[in-house]
């Protein structure tokens, strides 16, 4: 009999179709299932010893994952939703449960929290199929964005930081397409997401926002000059001509820049902010940054990095 329920639990957890994992209190795992790998797209000897925070899509949450620690800690459970990035790119969401699972050997019962040494947790794909990526650039699109930055918002207002939205327009796309051809202006486009990945840091958000436009979320800022500093070097380096196809091509950019809280404490009105402040510095002959806070634009000094 012990043999059988042994056998039955094996084969439950080969054939279950949800991910499942054996994990310890600090989120790494120790044992995984085959629809692990088809979820995640990582072979077993890439996952084992991986935390759940290593999956995460761009850079791991630090405070979700601590929360997902500290409540393990208290309470052996957590549920939630949580996205997390294949090994092949794509950026997909899925529930997230937690269970403790087994409990340290001992001749009387465990009381303690720390006695609990394994949890099981299993992870469900959200129904629906989530295209978060530009398939030109390989920068997240702007339905992913949106996620980002509305999590940028609840710890920037949980914890009194500021963070800035760069809007990067590339203003001759048009004439470089006519020019030089559609292929050349989407290498051009690919070249400027490779510009901008180098150019910022990897806490911060990088997004295709529309045909010929970029979006910049740069995470805690200490002072809103900042932002302008940072503009001014992707204003610079996207300026610079390059080879492609043979073509000599040297792209024409316009850069808004919003602050919050400085500009709005919502995001939404962010948005349309930077959006303006971009249609600023085109009609004032683009090639230049502008921030749609008249006070901060005052202050601003192009090239005083």
């Amino acid at each position: 009999m012990a043999n059988s329920t042994v056998n039955f639990k094996t084969a439950l957890w080969q054939t279950m179709h949800e991910a499942a994992f054996i994990i310890d209190l600090y989120l790494k795992i120790q044992h995984l299932n085959p629809a692990s790998t088809q979820l995640t797209g990582y072979p077993p000897h890439e996952l084992k010893n991986k935390s759940l925070a290593d999956l995460d899509q761009n850079y791991p949450n630090e405070n979700l994952y601590r929360t997902i620690t500290s409540q393990l800690f208290k309470q052996h459970c957590w549920q939630g939703i949580i996205w997390q990035r294949h090994k092949k790119g794509g950026i997909y969401s899925c529930e997230l449960r937690i269970q403790a699972y087994q409990k340290a050997l001992s001749s009387t019962q465990a009381t303690s929290n720390q006695e609990i040494t394994r949890y099981i947790a299993i992870l469900t794909k959200e129904q629906g199929e989530y295209n978060l990526l530009d398939p030109l650039t390989g920068l997240v699109n702007r339905t992913y964005f949106y996620f980002s930055l509305f999590k940028s918002h609840i710890f920037a207002y949980r914890n009194n930081k500021h963070f800035s939205l760069l809007l990067v327009s590339i203003d001759n796309i048009n004439y470089i397409n006519q020019q030089h051809g559609h292929q050349t202006g989407d290498q051009f486009l690919f070249n400027v997401g490779r510009v901008l990945e180098t150019t910022v840091r990897v806490s911060d958000t990088i997004a295709r926002y529309s045909g010929s436009q970029f979006i910049i979320c740069l995470e805690q800022i200490s002072q809103s000059k900042d932002a302008g500093l940072v503009a001014e070097m992707v204003l610079f380096k996207l300026s610079q001509p390059v080879y492609l196809n043979k073509h000599k091509v040297q792209g024409e950019v316009s850069i808004g820049i919003v602050v919050y809280p400085d500009d709005n404490d919502k995001t939404a009105l962010l948005l349309e902010q930077v959006e303006s402040a971009v249609r600023c510095a085109q009609n004032l002959g683009g090639e230049k940054c502008y921030f749609y806070n008249e006070k901060l634009q005052s202050q601003h000094r192009p090239g005083a990095s």
